[in-house]
């Protein structure tokens, strides 16, 4: 007797109370009698999915990492994809595998002029939601570069550009490769690479640079390893959980016995914490191939390639060893695989959410182990004592072929997600392949022999209701542009307007869809009204009230974010051929998403966050504490009282209501926003991003951080920084920075400066110092002379007038700003690289230059040494050059600053990485 309700009846019944099953799927009824809902109850619905969009030739060299809401960025190397060789691409995922938007190119396309492209990248999670990816680039297209440079570029929590792309080295001779990168904790990342430029005393040897929170260098790169004898590469870096980072890598002979694996703690600033240390306890044969990751209790682990054969091992295997906040050692070194013939290789280890960690591999014996073949991809997981969590397990069901290069990361859901590269999967070569996992290593994934929705296209599609509703609110839904509307009458709720339009769709647009209710009660679902067919679907509300917040939405059901409720919740406006949508959030904590188009988002009270997407946005926290992020296109922030009633602060990107008569709009913090709107009308510009552009004094605009500020840059396309400021003897002063592609785009960077009276009015326009504009200026530095006078000395990468590849340049002018003769070189030797100066004036009238030179070992230094040149009044050089560090002339010496005296003379001091720790 049953009916075809029954019988679904009874498989919902017996799907939820399997307890495997159950773990994997929660079952419901769908809109039919027939129709079965299965939801997957953890990240993801199915096995390996392929990364990659583009399959055509190679795709690999895979890096992740987890991104909020469990979804996760992938970037590999792509080759010919963007028609210059090999470049980076990457993917943002969601949390069922699916791609967010299209995969993106992440360098510039450069053409070959050395090399053949962009490899080997890294992405890290930053602490405010975005990410950040390093490469190495060996097309030699920078001036100031060498052979093969490391590469950065930073991301918004959307996959927005934040910034151009950056080089992270500084020493600029033979080449970089093969970085790494980590988030630190508060903010800020630490890029990791080798050099074989030979500067640190070996031939390979480890370097390091650290960023801040707007991705600015904190000083200057500098040498990991100690030890300067042989090679020092394969390096990996992870920033800790009570902050600061860990660097480890493979070092030649140290141990007395081939490779083995070395670390070096610093804290968030880049200060050794102690000095460096052998992980590896067994030394025999080589050890190598590390991989490092922070545990939950502060600790953290690390994994490598043992060639030892030791303690019932095979030619190669994956050992680790544990270690707590402080840096001692957790236990002892363990073996990580079971299965030890032929080799495993290439570790990867990420911590996972419960303190527990786990570990991916590459074994080379395949064909012999679980019916593989070839290279396959093997984990394991373990818990927070680093006790094994049961058996290794190969990630993939794909075995024909190779599986190799995993990169693994932890999920904010306890689980974690594996990627590798897979030989012809895509049907070309290699590719990119991703599976989810739980925290105990079982595969996120189910599979069922019944007929399941078809929510491909536009097949099905979801409308959503929002607002007040009132007498008079209307809602339509256009199928191919007919449309049908429902009024609001006396006593309706939300419900009964979705049954309202429920029943004019099926009146008047029965040919097209079929309409029925959905699962919330601000749902209605449209299903295609002959099989096969597909429709184009739009939505809106119109006002009809006091109340203005009605809206209504239409979702492709592959591509929505699901939404609970009602407007307290989550919006995400992702309709393609929505133009522009004003959405409130009201009360409560709410998260609202723009489209591509002219957005208004409005948070109401509670701690929202507004994020613009695309388009021209105009974002309203109100009450709470709210984050806003513009996103793309030239986005406002609205706050509806007067300026002066708000501070501005600048450097943290945050607007505080400091007049809470009335009402209290908290303190909001801000990305990507370009201006903010005040109630009485003013309006404060940023130029691109809220780091970006300089501020000064005046009366005229509102609170900064406690000082009224307005921008010294006239010029506000893309981006002005490095500025210094020198006080004159007239009681004026003088800012110069480096400026963007403002000399008509001939070069990247320029020098520029202003001029101001001693109350702080601008004395003419700012005018440009470097009168060659070719290649790059940067770095300024300024001394104002005892004359009244002013000099300003900076970088230049262009070797004109018979410099080097970057050279120190100084021009003077007179105090009314007037320049006193053309630009000049400061260093007389200049072969390979002399950087980043500093200036001071002297009591005598004249000043002195002082700058790194990266080959001073050719003229009485030790390869990377501190040099400096006196100046009398009139910019005439008194004696030569000469060697500060004239009695260190071992390691590298770097990072100078010069300070005149009272009295007469001056003192320079320096980092030098000579002793065990920087000095």
């Amino acid at each position: 007797g049953d009916t075809m309700a029954d019988i679904r009846a009874g498989l919902i019944g017996a799907i939820n109370a399997d307890t495997a099953m159950g773990n994997l799927v929660a079952a419901s009824g769908g809109t039919g009698a027939g129709e079965l809902k299965l939801k997957a109850q953890s990240s993801s619905v199915g096995p390996e999915f392929r990364v990659n969009t583009y399959t055509t030739s190679t795709q690999y060299e895979p890096s992740i990492t987890a991104l909020s809401g469990g979804r996760f960025v992938a970037t590999w190397t792509s080759s010919g994809q963007d028609g210059n060789g090999t470049g980076i691409y990457g993917q943002i995922s969601n949390a069922r595998g699916e791609a967010l938007g299209g995969e993106f190119l992440v360098n510039l396309p450069y053409s070959q002029v050395g090399g053949s492209g962009q490899y080997h990248s890294s992405v890290a999670t930053l602490a405010d939601g975005g990410f950040v990816v390093t490469w190495y680039d060996d097309t030699a297209h920078n001036d100031g570069g060498s052979s093969s440079d490391i590469y950065g570029r930073r991301y918004d929590a959307n996959g927005q550009v934040v910034g151009k792309e950056f080089r992270v080295n500084t020493y600029v001779s033979s080449y970089q490769y093969n970085p790494d990168v980590a988030s630190l904790s508060g903010g800020g990342f630490v890029i990791t690479w080798r050099d074989d430029s030979g500067t640190g005393g070996s031939s390979y040897e480890v370097r390091g640079q650290v960023y801040d929170v707007q991705g600015e260098p904190l000083g200057h790169s500098f040498g990991v390893n100690s030890y300067k004898n042989d090679y020092q590469y394969q390096v990996d870096v992870a920033g800790l959980n009570g902050g600061g980072f860990v660097v480890t890598w493979t070092s030649q002979n140290q141990d007395g016995s081939s490779y083995g694996i070395y670390g070096q703690r610093y804290d968030r600033k880049g200060t050794r914490l102690g000095g460096e240390f052998r992980v590896n306890t067994w030394t025999s044969s080589s050890q190598h191939q590390s991989s490092i990751s922070s545990l939950k209790d502060g600790g953290f682990v690390v994994t490598w390639r043992d060639d030892s054969g030791h303690d019932g091992g095979s030619s190669s295997d994956i050992r680790g060893q544990r270690y707590d906040a402080s840096g001692a050692v957790v236990g002892t070194e363990f073996r990580v695989n079971t299965y030890t013939p032929g080799s495993q290789e290439w570790p990867s280890v990420s911590g996972l959410k419960d303190g527990g960690f786990v570990v991916a591999w590459h074994d080379g014996n395949g064909s012999s182990h679980d019916s593989g073949e070839g290279y396959d991809v093997w984990t394991r997981t373990f818990d927070a004592a680093g006790n094994t969590v049961g058996d290794e397990y190969r990630v993939h069901t794909h075995v024909s072929g190779s599986q190799d290069s995993p990169s693994v990361a932890a999920l904010d859901d306890g689980g974690f997600v594996v990627i590798w590269e897979s030989d012809a999967q895509d049907g070309d070569s290699t590719g990119i392949y991703a599976r989810y996992f739980r925290a105990n290593g079982d595969p996120v994934s189910f599979t069922s022999s019944l007929q399941t929705l078809n929510v491909s296209g536009s097949r099905v599609e979801l409308v959503r209701l929002f607002g007040t509703i009132e007498v008079g609110d209307s809602y339509t839904v256009s199928v191919n542009g007919q449309s049908a509307t429902y009024t609001a009458q006396a006593g309706d709720n939300l419900a009964d307007v979705r049954q309202g339009l429920v029943n004019v769709i099926n009146a008047s647009l029965s040919s097209l869809v079929k309409a029925s209710v959905g699962d919330d009660v601000d749902e209605l679902t449209l299903s295609e009204a002959v099989e096969g067919t597909s429709f184009t679907v739009t939505a809106g509300a119109a006002n009809g009230g006091s109340v203005a917040n009605n809206m209504a939405l239409s979702f492709t059901q592959q591509s929505q974010v699901s939404v609970a409720g009602t407007v307290q919740g989550v919006i995400t406006v992702s309709s393609a051929t929505l133009a522009g949508a004003d959405v409130d959030g009201g009360a409560g904590v709410d998260t609202l998403y723009g489209n591509k188009g002219a957005d208004t988002l409005r948070g109401g009270d509670g701690n929202d966050t507004l994020d613009g997407s695309g388009g021209i946005d105009v974002l309203f926290g109100g009450a709470g504490n709210d984050v806003l992020v513009g996103g793309a296109g030239a986005d406002v922030a609205l706050y509806s009282g007067n300026a002066d009633g708000y501070a501005i602060d600048i450097a943290n990107a945050k607007v505080t209501d400091i007049n809470t008569s009335g009402g209290d709009e908290g303190t909001d913090t801000l990305s990507g926003v370009e201006s903010i709107r005040f109630g009485d009308g003013s309006q404060v510009g940023f130029a691109g991003h809220p780091e970006w552009g300089y501020w000064k004094d005046s009366s005229n605009w509102t609170t900064v951080s406690g000082n009224e500020e307005f921008p010294v840059n006239t010029h506000t396309e893309y981006d002005q920084q490095w500025p210094t400021v020198a006080g004159l003897a007239d009681g004026g002063y003088v800012v110069t920075w480096g400026s963007y592609k403002q000399d008509n785009g001939t070069s990247d960077y320029g020098i520029y400066a202003q001029r101001y009276d001693a109350g702080g009015t601008a004395l003419g326009d700012e005018f440009q110092v470097n009168t060659w504009t070719q290649a790059e200026q940067q770095f300024p530095r300024i001394a104002a002379l005892d004359n009244g006078n002013f000099v300003i000395t900076w970088h230049d990468s262009s070797g004109h007038d018979g410099g080097s590849g970057w050279d120190v340049r100084a021009r003077v002018y007179s105090g009314a700003g007037n320049a006193l003769g053309d630009e000049f070189r400061v260093n007389t030797y200049f072969s390979s690289t002399q950087y980043n100066p500093d200036i001071t004036s002297l009591e005598d009238g004249g000043f002195v230059v002082t700058w790194e030179d990266h080959n001073s070992s050719s003229h009485g230094g030790s390869g990377s040494d501190i040099w400096a040149q006196r100046y009398g009044a009139g910019g005439d050089p008194v004696g030569s050059e000469f060697l500060v560090n004239a009695e260190v002339k071992s390691g590298q010496q770097y990072q100078a600053s010069v300070t005149g005296l009272v009295g007469g003379g001056f003192v320079v001091n320096w980092m030098d990485d000579s002793g065990s720790n920087h000095d």
